[in-house]
């Protein structure tokens, strides 16, 4: 009996007397009373957070938080109670549910809606956590199923239906007490701690981007107490101030590259906080921060990729590489996800094999005192596999061709659509055939073996016929097979 069923059974022992199976109509009566019970204690615990307020005598209001979830929740039990309603009592479940599945569905949606923002409404640390506990209050079991209400609904009478939509208003009350329990409880630190200094931030999440490229970053606001006195460590630059919570980092560069700042802050307390009912005990408290910056030459990086801003799959991409400052031989190229060659200083091969990726290539230096810079430059490329060749025949891809031109040069070549691919074709096999416009006829297809056809193929035609080739099977220099597009000559 499944999901609501501990719920309803332990209910059911409480307020009814007589054992054996449940009797769901005085369950329905239980559940609903107990829902009523809560709803009418809402009303004190908004009062209660309003007191709350009232005492600490500070900005932050958490009263029309709690108003606001309040009244989503009521929503909601409204629309379960008009739901109720609806249903026949002389309807018999034969199959499915006795609610539409549709209506089931837009309840699960507002019921999860309604989850996802009463949470939300408090600023508590492990809201994940949170989430998890009110979720199963409100869902038990059926918490990590999909469609909840549809399997919980399926095959049920019109009592066990009844009693199963007041236990789910019974639950949604139960959650609803726990977050405006919370809610209070989140009032109340906020008093303790007296949060009333506040800064807003912008922080870039891209340390650098390429045209075209769009930039992320965080925007928040950030609280500051005054009675905490901060003191930070750093690996580069020093702190030169720390006004009303925010320092000042100042870092002098030397060479260009990417490089990482990274230290510590810890909070001290400088005495203990007092509030009207709390004393809270000094402690330190130590936090770990890092952010990357990057350091560039004013005159730029000389990366010249063959293809500009992409490369072939199974190919040698030539790349030359310069850097202001930095002789060839003290400059290391990387890529990852590709496997580079150093041809000479400053010249460089790419090649990979995984086309339709992105790759960056970075352009390392190594600095006088023997330090490496990382990154003094970076190129976004993209990885394509190379264009199919084209088909020739007498140096023809389309067209006319007389009978001589053919006799004299029977044999299938391949043209690279890209002149600078440093590739090799092999020809493995191709089918002539042949239609004859005065006999309207088709004569072939005749399977060719290599690049080379049989003479023999071409007798017979007159002005006007066409001969097809088809099928073209080609090798490249790893020796991958793949087909180009066929290709047909009309006879002149």
């Amino acid at each position: 009996m499944a999901m609501m069923y501990g719920l309803l059974y332990f209910l059911l022992y409480i307020n009814i007397s007589h054992p054996g199976e449940p009797d769901f109509n005085e369950l329905n009566t239980c559940l609903e009373k107990n829902t009523r019970i809560e709803k009418a204690y809402f009303k004190k615990l908004v009062l209660a957070i309003q007191k709350t307020e009232n005492d600490c005598h500070h900005d932050y209001s958490c009263s029309p938080k709690a108003e606001q979830i309040i009244g989503y929740t009521n929503n909601i039990l409204q629309y379960i109670d008009s739901i109720k309603r609806s249903i026949p009592e002389n309807k018999v479940n034969k199959n499915g549910a006795l609610v539409d599945t549709a209506v089931l569905q837009i309840l699960e949606v507002s019921m999860n809606n309604w989850l996802d923002t009463a949470i939300h409404n408090v600023d508590i640390g492990e809201v994940e956590e949170f989430k998890v506990d009110i979720a199963h209050c409100v869902w038990g079991w059926l918490s990590q199923e999909e469609h909840k209400l549809k399997l919980l609904f399926e095959r049920k009478s019109y009592q066990e239906t009844i009693a199963l939509f007041s236990a789910l208003q019974n639950n949604m009350t139960l959650a609803n007490e726990f977050i405006l329990r919370a809610l209070n409880l989140q009032c109340a630190c906020g008093c303790v701690l007296d949060f009333d200094m506040q800064h807003a931030f912008a922080i870039p999440l891209n340390s650098y981007v390429f045209a075209g490229e769009k930039v992320h970053g965080e925007l928040f606001v950030g609280y500051y107490n005054h009675v905490y006195n901060p003191t930070l460590t750093t690996n580069k630059g020093k702190v030169t101030k720390v006004e009303r919570g925010v320092a000042t980092l100042a870092l002098q560069t030397q060479y260009p590259g990417i490089y990482t700042a990274y230290g510590t802050i810890t909070i001290h307390a400088k005495e203990m906080v007092r509030t009207r009912r709390l004393l809270m005990a000094a402690i330190d408290t130590t936090v770990k921060w890092s952010f990357q910056y990057y350091v560039g030459n004013k005159d730029g990086a000389f990366m010249n990729l063959l293809r500009s801003n992409y490369c072939y799959t199974g190919i040698d991409n030539p790349i030359t590489v310069s850097y202001p400052g930095y002789e060839a031989d003290k400059l290391l190229l990387r890529v990852e996800g590709a496997r580079v060659v150093k041809i000479a200083h400053g010249r460089y091969n790419i090649l990979t094999d995984k086309a339709g990726k992105e790759l960056m290539m970075y352009l390392d230096g190594i600095n006088p005192d023997g330090s490496t810079s990382p990154v003094l430059a970076a190129k976004h490329i993209k990885v394509i596999t190379p264009p199919l060749p084209i088909a020739n025949v007498a140096n023809k891809g389309s067209g006319t061709v007389s009978i001589d031109e053919l006799k004299n040069n029977n044999i299938l070549t391949l043209v690279a659509k890209d002149e600078d691919i440093d590739m090799k074709y092999t020809v493995a096999g191709y089918e002539v055939s042949c239609r004859h416009i005065a006999a309207k006829t088709m004569s072939g297809p005749v399977r060719i073996t290599g690049a080379v056809f049989d003479k023999s193929i071409l007798s017979n035609l007159q002005t006007g016929d066409r001969v097809y080739f088809t099928t073209i099977m080609v090798a490249d220099n790893a020796g991958k097979g793949f087909r180009v597009p066929d290709m047909s000559l009309i006879i002149e």
